[in-house]
């Protein structure tokens, strides 16, 4: 035996009898079966497709319904630029809220509605392959309706999550208000991202079969609002040397593409988890009873 099977064997022993490791393995031996590559990639064009049309009608949202409230409407914009750490004021400066009776407001709607769906219905096939759920051929209108649910429900939460967090860490500088945000952030995030999984699934799921995907997801999100300045500002050196005016739509491209990478692990994990689809064999000659479910 070489010595590189050798050292295999040992590392595959290892994993499949520590319960860290052996998990870990699975959620990558999943991420790279399914090519879960490609299904972030395609996640973040849509996302990106539908995001400046979507700031659109939020902009125009904002300046109809705070007309007489400037403070108001400066509270709200803050609140949304600060969805996007490092560029979300950038970004929001060239967005100009429109005529709400204009062709303009017609068409954004449209681009918003199709990309969004695109995201959605993108993210609900690749839920159930991952899930190795049976395809369904429910009717049209049904499943419009189901990926608008998972619409509002999902801009509404990170809407609430985002307003909440800046509400109170605006109440006060020190560290306990900090934690409650984040705390807050978190919470919000958990349950969002259980009743979107649930209901792309379609199918009953507990909770406890799932908690660990959305604690990984809520928390990773939240993580990337805390560090994700400092992330895009470093890629936005970078791009504005090399890329100038193009900067700021590959930069917010990348901020797209990292939370997509975010919420497809902790599908992924939570398929793992509830399936125990580990741990995996890393000796192809003695495979695991996990290997054989996949």
């Amino acid at each position: 035996m070489s010595v590189f099977s050798n050292l295999t064997i040992k590392i595959d022993t290892y994993q499949r009898n520590h319960k860290i490791a052996g998990f870990s393995y699975g959620v990558y031996k999943k991420y790279s079966e399914d090519e879960v590559g490609k299904k972030v990639a395609l996640l973040t064009y849509y996302g990106f497709l539908s995001l400046f049309p979507l700031l659109l009608l939020i902009a125009t949202a904002v300046s109809i319904f705070t007309a007489d409230d400037p403070q108001a409407q400066a509270t709200a914009t803050n609140t949304i630029a600060r969805y996007i750490p490092a560029i979300g004021d950038q970004l929001y400066s060239h967005i100009h809220s429109i005529n709400k009776n204009g062709f303009a407001l017609i068409v954004a709607l449209l681009f918003t509605l199709y990309g969004a769906r695109g995201a959605i219905e993108n993210f609900r096939e690749s839920a159930k392959s991952i899930w190795h759920e049976p395809k369904k051929n429910d009717p049209f209108a049904k499943n419009i309706l189901r990926s608008l649910i998972i619409l509002f429900v999902g801009t509404i939460g990170l809407v609430i999550a985002s307003i909440i967090t800046g509400n109170v860490a605006d109440a006060g500088n020190g560290l306990l208000f900090k934690v409650l945000s984040v705390l807050v952030n978190v919470f919000v995030l958990f349950w969002v991202f259980i009743f979107i999984l649930k209901t792309s699934i379609d199918r009953k799921i507990s909770i406890k079969k799932i908690r660990l995907g959305a604690l990984i997801s809520s928390v990773g999100l939240v993580l990337l609002q805390i560090i994700g300045g400092v992330l895009l500002a470093h890629q936005l050196k970078t791009l504005d040397t090399l890329y100038s005016v193009f900067a700021l739509p590959l930069g917010l491209m990348f901020w797209i593409y990292l939370q997509s990478q975010v919420v497809y692990i902790a599908v992924i994990v939570s398929a793992v988890n509830s399936k125990k689809l580990w741990p995996r064999a890393i000796d192809q000659n003695n495979p695991t009873t996990a290997d054989s479910k996949v």
